[in-house]
């Protein structure tokens, strides 16, 4: 039977099901290639880089006696919704486990959202069938590269559990219904999104009123008063959670803690000065290319693009020039304020390249396809191209050879991450820190004896211990499940919590316990850790000086060590007992 007929026909018959089966079997082969997609990209062993930070706090917000005494733990929670709507899960399951279980789900959700953006944005045919199989996959295919070459500030949308994943949801579905014109609805998505990370759904709503002054067939605002009233109302938890961070804080700690988290500890994610060059060079160029493309694409006619093709087009660049404007008025704000820095980072901590990282490749890559698949075929190549209506149909002309360059491009981006994740199977928060610049050999006899010493210090200390750990390791707490000192990964985000950090990692770097140098006396140290109250210490031997414990034996105690790390017992009292 005909698609026209299967749409004219108003019978109902098992033959009249086939092709809605077979459409709901396409789309499922597509939701699940995304998702292998998906896995390519950021399925490496457990913890990713922000996971044992993450995953961490979840476990220490529903059982806060698990590594009481950490700074980092204790500190104020800026993402609250997660934990309560994911983190529970960390109360029946292992960490690595919690970590692939909240991964996959938050995958599948986001493969929900890429097909739910796509379908919308590329409409369906006269059947009510959509006609694009094929170019979904390949759009979240080149989304993904570019996410991962040609990134600004270091941002992603594709990796670990944390909260920006769900964020990240709500933003897709959110923008699938604004591109349709369906603001009502967009506003509370965006506005979930705010819950879970308020930067990333909160930039979406101010790129979403950009998106939606730009918008000539825009409804009016006295129609969106209650969306956007629900929208504050959902966001509320998530934007309370992050004004919370300041309050209660002295006026001169807030200033100083914003200086340490924008030029001290986050510089790299958040100023365009410490961005490095090629970065933004490339990403100039993605978007002088999406801004190109969009521009060739507007110019077609009603009939080579379909109208009502090119309007979902035109409302998605529109939201993606609003992520643009926000980028480009941080450095606006970042060159008037450089020379004040604490007037710069009291502005320029709200990550303003964030989103420009994330939606312009999205916007690139669904202009890129409307070219390649004919749908604006009144271009001068003189070229047709089939469309995929049910299986891929091959562009022809120079749409054809830039369908094969992106293949390729696609092809040698995904061999490429994934030969980097067998060739080195660490976890990624194991790779950060502690063996950077090192020899392969010597990574992997540290990553085992790292394992050996924390496994170790879980069996056989108490709960309630606080320990002095390297100060650039990530993964003491996630595999010792033990309090520690303080870390550079683990930065606190309230303003308070944040000096006092900061106070800790400079003490820390006077004795010399943060890189490879000579020790300070043993009975200096011993001062420090009795004020602190530190009662086990795992020196790096690659450090340096590891010998200062034996300056005063009855004070300090090896009770451990391999080739890679010892770990010292403090007795504060001569004669002490472990």
């Amino acid at each position: 039977m005909s698609s026209d007929a299967l749409t004219n026909s108003g019978e109902t018959t098992s033959d009249d099901d086939t092709p809605a089966k077979s459409v709901r079997w396409v789309v499922a082969a597509e939701l699940f290639a995304i998702v292998v997609l998906f896995f390519v990209a950021a399925g490496q062993r457990a913890p990713l880089v922000n996971e044992s930070h993450y995953l961490a706090r979840s476990v220490h917000f529903w059982n806060p006696t698990w590594c009481s005494g950490d700074l980092f733990l204790e500190s104020q929670e800026a993402h609250p919704v997660f934990h309560w709507t994911i983190g529970w899960m960390s109360q029946f399951l292992s960490l690595p486990t919690y970590a692939w279980v909240s991964r996959v789900g938050g995958w599948v959700a986001l493969a929900a959202g890429w097909m739910f953006l796509s379908r919308r944005v590329f409409g369906a045919d006269r059947s009510g069938q959509p006609s694009w199989f094929g170019w979904h996959l390949f759009a979240v295919s080149m989304a993904v590269m570019l996410w991962d070459k040609a990134d600004l500030a270091g941002e992603w949308v594709v990796g670990g559990c944390e909260a920006k994943v769900p964020a990240y949801v709500f933003v897709l579905f959110g923008l699938g219904n604004l591109v349709s014109g369906n603001y009502r609805y967009a506003l509370p998505l965006f506005g979930l999104g705010a819950a879970y990370h308020p930067l990333v759904g909160g930039w979406a709503l101010v790129a979403a009123f950009i998106a939606w002054l730009c918008d000539k067939d825009r409804p009016t605002m006295g129609s969106l008063v209650l969306p956007a009233a629900v929208a504050l109302c959902v966001a509320a938890p998530g934007v309370f959670a992050a004004l919370r961070l300041d309050l209660g804080a002295d006026p001169e700690d807030v200033k100083q803690a914003h200086r340490i988290y924008v030029f001290k500890r986050l510089g790299h994610h958040l100023l365009l000065s410490k961005f490095a060059t090629l970065k933004i060079v490339r990403h100039s160029i993605l978007i002088g290319a999406w801004l190109a493309m969009w521009r060739f694409l507007a110019r077609q006619s009603p009939d080579g693009l379909g109208r009502g093709f090119g309007l979902r087009l035109q409302r998605l660049n529109r939201f993606v020039l609003g992520c643009v404007l926000l980028a480009a008025t941080g450095a606006i704000i970042e060159l008037i304020t450089h020379r004040n820095p604490f007037i710069c980072s009291n502005w320029m901590r709200y990550y303003w390249y964030r989103m420009t990282d994330s939606m312009v490749p999205i916007g690139f890559v669904f202009c890129l396809v409307a070219w390649i698949s004919g749908a604006g075929a009144g271009d001068a190549s003189g070229t047709t191209t089939k469309r995929m209506p049910g299986m891929p149909g091959m562009p022809e002309g120079r749409r054809g050879w830039a369908f094969a360059i992106a293949l390729i491009l696609v092809a040698v981006s995904a061999f490429s991450t994934f030969a980097k994740h067998t060739r080195d199977r660490r976890a990624p928060a194991d790779m950060q820190g502690r063996t950077r610049n090192r020899s392969r050999v010597a990574q992997r006899q540290d990553d085992g004896d790292w394992k050996a010493i924390c496994e170790w210090s879980r069996k056989n200390t108490p709960q309630d211990s606080l320990f002095l750990t390297p100060m650039y390791n990530q993964t003491f707490k996630w595999y010792a499940h033990r309090a520690e000192f303080a870390t550079w990964k683990d930065t606190p985000q309230d303003s308070q919590s944040i000096v006092q950090w900061y106070g800790r990692r400079r003490r820390l770097r006077r004795m010399g316990f943060d890189r490879p140098r000579p020790k300070p006396p043993g009975n200096e140290i011993s001062e420090f850790l009795r004020e602190e109250n530190i009662e086990w210490v795992i020196v790096a031997r690659h450090y340096g000086d590891v010998h200062w414990h034996l300056e005063l034996p009855e004070q300090f105690r090896l009770r451990q060590q391999n080739a890679s790390y010892q770990l010292i017992e403090f007795l504060p009292k001569p004669g002490g007992t472990p």
